[in-house]
């Protein structure tokens, strides 16, 4: 349910078309991963959560979550890239 005052991270569905099953994801999520490149690194994810006003605590759980959804592939330790799907186009 999205909160009509917006002071609450609203959820979202979405559906993930290859593996056919609904995926819910806070907006802020999407939103930051649209603000990032299309290849970033761990401390990437960090600046941009701080220019949103989140903290730096959660970036590695976002970005792995986006990992376990084929949102981006991990290229070393801390980078990673978007998958072709997911592109900044």
């Amino acid at each position: 349910m999205i909160d009509p005052d917006m002071t609450k991270p609203a959820l979202v569905t979405r559906m993930d078309e290859a593996e056919g099953h609904f995926v819910y994801v806070k907006l802020n999520e999407l939103d930051l991963f649209e603000l990032l490149p299309d290849e970033f690194t761990l401390d990437d994810a960090i600046r941009v959560r701080r220019q949103q006003g989140l903290p730096d605590k959660g970036a590695s759980h976002m970005v792995q979550m986006w990992k376990h959804r084929n949102y981006v592939s991990q290229i070393t330790d801390h980078s990673f890239q978007k998958t072709e799907k997911y592109k900044n186009k």
